[in-house]
C-alpha cells in the first residue's frame, strides 16, 4: 500500500504541475487546452480533469496516511455519482462521434488553378486565411501579458478567423 501510494503521489502531483501550468500558461493555446478540456468534461457530464486530480491526490493521501496509521481525510468537494454517470455519458459520446474534421484540400491544390479562375482566387484566400491564422496562434502566445482590452481584441481576431474558416 506504501509502495502504491508513493506511485500514486508522484503521479497526482506531475499531473498537477501541468494542470497548473496550463490554467495559468501566458500562451493562448495552453490556455484554450485547459478550458476545452474542462468544458469537454462538463458537456459529457463528468468529474472534471481538475478534480480527477483533487481525487488521485486524496487516495494516495488516504493510502499513506492509512500505511501510517493515520486517519483519513474527508472526501474533497467531488460530485461522485456524476462520475459513474459521466463514464457512460462518455463511452456513449465518443462512441457515436463522428471522425475529427480535416481541411479537405492544401495550398498545393491551387498550384495549377488557370489566372482568374474561381479556383485560384479560392487558392488566394485559402493562403491568406492559413497565414493570418498561423499569425494570429503566434502572437497568441502571449496571451497572459494582454492587458483587458488586448485579450478582448484578440479574442475578436480568433472569433472573426474562426468565422472565415
Amino acid at each position: 500500500a506504501s509502495q502504491v501510494g508513493q506511485e500514486m503521489s508522484s503521479h497526482g502531483a506531475r499531473l498537477k504541475q501541468l494542470l497548473d501550468g496550463l490554467e495559468h500558461s501566458k500562451d493562448f493555446q495552453a490556455l484554450e487546452a485547459y478550458h476545452l478540456m474542462e468544458s469537454t468534461t462538463r458537456r459529457f457530464q463528468c468529474l472534471s480533469v481538475r478534480s480527477f486530480e483533487r481525487l488521485v491526490n486524496w487516495q494516495a493521501k488516504s493510502l499513506l496516511d492509512y500505511v501510517a496509521g493515520l486517519p483519513e481525510e474527508p472526501l474533497p468537494d467531488i460530485d461522485l455519482p456524476s462520475l459513474s454517470d459521466g463514464t457512460v455519458n462518455i463511452a456513449r459520446n465518443f462512441n457515436s462521434a463522428s471522425p475529427p474534421r480535416v481541411l479537405p484540400f492544401s495550398t498545393a491544390d491551387f498550384a495549377g488553378a488557370a489566372p482568374d479562375s474561381a479556383a485560384e482566387r479560392t487558392g488566394v484566400d485559402f493562403a491568406s486565411l492559413v497565414r493570418e491564422h498561423e499569425q494570429l496562434i503566434i502572437f497568441g502566445r502571449k496571451f497572459g501579458d494582454f492587458d483587458d482590452a488586448g485579450k478582448e481584441i484578440f479574442l475578436g481576431q480568433l472569433t472573426l478567423v474562426g468565422e472565415r474558416w
